[in-house]
């Protein structure tokens, strides 16, 4: 690794000037009536070359889509019948529903000029048309926003935008599964908007099937190339997260209000959200990478003082959408630290305080401190902002003799890369998921309470009835037994104990994995393929390092923010996020009642 760093260095060195050869916007199409027709990608899921005759209509900024069908026979028991089909809407009726529309998503692209303005006219203002629609009473409406990350943007054939589509298929079929088993979201809408920003500032060269340049694999003469603006587009992502002109002190800007915030604002203002009822609209908003620092940015500024306004015992609301989740995010750790410290304050706790447990001592004298932080949030106290890296120490693969395939980008090239410009300190050089807490051999906390407060572990994927596992493709996700979402009403409330009178919030809390089964069963809960498929994942709150297992969480076990260590089965690397069981389980917590009164139902 040190010579890929030295390699990194000379790319600083050589490109440090930079080379702006890529201009957009990109999706620019204004042809109506061209535009209204619907695009039917194969299973392949490619956008065409920019100089073939279809380039024009997959540039349009609005599209529909038609997923890939599917012809294999499924069969299910729902209650007492047996439920079978060759698709999802064959599946539908042989339960007694109608999916409104199976096989079908909508694409919306909202594209950000680097001063913050909208980079096309009219972009935003024909998602908003589509989502406030004349049948708008009559219709639910699941948002998923994407805002991706460097080297990326919203031209044909990035990676990024092929990704989307994937995930957009895999929460289609989150919705058809719940019509099917629940009659809930059978007439749902499906509308993916991909927030495009000047993320790639150099050509690279082509993206094609082969993938003979691919800009999510590690080291390549293109990442050199980019090397140089690598500070300029986080610049970027920072103004356009906070609006901020400290971000961009080269350019003549000024203070504003976060330009992403207001695209977020104003979709939202189209819907009518209700967290966890599964009859309202839906707002799911993912960042990868950079993205995920626009968002982290847009979230530091609107958090720490809605938890210093909290009134505790109370359920926090969502402050933007649903769920804000950051994938592998590009952002230091003080991004997040300072949402930790403000949980702390509005406990009683003085700054440097880092007591989280009495450990069974009568005499503590931070246990009235210790008892309002764990109690500042009730048991039905949703998620709403989640962060989510793949880590590389795992003290549960100890003796696995394997190695994991953890995100180095944001492990070790963003705080050298941080530190070459100028950050000192740990919570500026560390990205969000890399900050551990630190602990002593017997579990006593060291540091501040503050870092890494949780952990997921996909236990298992979706496998061929002879144990071969299904990929994570956009064919896939039109396959009802490899793309079925189970719900999860109140898998979160039941893992943090029974409510009960006097109830001090659990810590150390686990979901999905059982320690002693019944016997002739698994050790994991099949909590997302149902009766389709073993796909499995696991939550936890608390850290298995291989310096310590089981060490107490640094955050409530209520709290509505975590900071998520993602093992290699749940996010493969920097780029590998796009994956059927972690997406699956962020759908659940956005369209289901998680934290429902009475047990969880995988």
């Amino acid at each position: 690794m040190h010579a890929r760093i030295f390699i990194f260095a000379l790319a600083f060195l050589s490109f440090a000037t930079g080379c702006d050869n890529v201009k957009g916007p990109f999706r620019t199409t204004s042809d109506i009536d061209l535009c209204a027709q619907p695009h039917a990608l194969t299973a392949a899921n490619w956008e065409v070359g920019a100089n073939q005759p279809a380039a024009k209509h997959q540039r349009c900024p609005f599209q529909t889509h038609v997923l890939p069908e599917s012809m294999s026979l499924v069969e299910l028991i729902k209650g007492d019948m047996t439920v079978s089909g060759n698709d999802w809407a064959e599946l539908a009726t042989s339960a007694g529903q109608h999916i409104a529309t199976p096989g079908q998503y909508h694409l919306a692209f909202v594209e950000l000029a680097a001063n913050g303005d909208l980079a096309v006219d009219g972009q935003l203002q024909a998602l908003k048309t589509h989502l406030g629609g004349a049948n708008r009473a009559r219709r639910q409406d699941l948002v998923v926003v994407y805002v991706h990350g460097w080297r990326h943007d919203a031209d044909l054939r990035n990676t990024d935008v092929k990704k989307f589509r994937r995930l957009l298929g895999y929460s289609r079929a989150a919705l058809n599964t719940r019509c099917i088993t629940e009659a809930s979201y059978c007439n749902a809408t499906l509308t993916g908007v991909f927030v495009g920003w000047p993320g790639r500032n150099f050509d690279e060269g082509p993206v094609d099937e082969k993938e003979n340049i691919n800009r999510d694999k590690g080291f390549t003469l293109g990442l050199l190339g980019a090397a140089g603006q690598f500070w300029r587009r986080w610049d970027i992502s920072c103004y356009l997260g906070s609006g901020r002109k400290a971000c961009l002190k080269q350019d003549k800007v000024t203070d504003r209000p976060s330009p992403l915030r207001e695209v977020l604002e104003a979709i939202q203002a189209q819907l009518v959200l209700r967290a966890g009822d599964p009859t309202s609209d839906k707002m799911l908003i993912v960042g990868h990478s950079m993205g995920g620092n626009m968002l982290a940015k847009m979230m530091l500024d609107i958090v720490p003082p809605k938890i210093k306004r909290h009134a505790p015992g109370q359920a926090m609301r969502p402050p933007v959408g649903d769920l804000v989740v950051l994938l592998n995010p590009a952002s230091d750790a003080a991004s997040w630290t300072t949402l930790q410290a403000a949980e702390r304050a509005r406990a009683g706790f003085a700054p440097r305080e880092n007591a989280i447990s009495c450990n069974n001592q009568p005499d503590c004298p931070e246990r009235a401190n210790i008892i309002r932080w764990r109690k500042l949030y009730p048991i039905q106290q949703r998620p709403v902002y989640i962060s989510l890296t793949s880590a590389s120490d795992w003290g549960t693969l100890k003796n696995a003799g394997r190695k994991v395939e953890f995100d180095t980008a944001t492990s070790q090239i963003f705080p050298f890369a941080r530190s070459l410009g100028g950050y000192g300190g740990e919570r500026n050089l560390t990205a969000i998921g890399h900050l551990l807490p630190k602990f002593d051999k017997d579990n006593t906390l060291l540091g501040l309470p503050e870092g890494t407060s949780h952990e997921v572990v996909v236990l298992q994927g979706a496998v061929t009835p002879d144990g071969a596992r299904y990929a994570s493709t956009y064919g896939n996700a039109a396959h009802p037994a490899r793309a079925w979402c189970a719900p999860a009403h109140g898998w979160l409330r039941a893992a943090r104990a029974p409510d009960q009178p006097g109830y001090l919030p659990q810590q150390n809390w686990d979901y999905g994995y059982r320690a002693n089964p019944p016997e002739g069963q698994t050790k994991y809960l099949k909590n997302l393929g149902g009766p389709l498929n073993e796909a499995s994942i696991q939550w936890r709150q608390g850290l298995y390092t291989r310096a310590n297992l089981n060490a107490l969480s640094v955050s409530p076990g209520t709290t509505p923010f975590w900071n998520v260590r993602a093992l290699d089965s749940a996010i493969r690397g920097h780029a590998g996020w796009a994956s059927y069981p972690i997406w699956c389980a962020l759908n659940q917590m956005v369209l289901d009642d998680i934290t429902a009164p009475g047990p969880s139902q995988p």
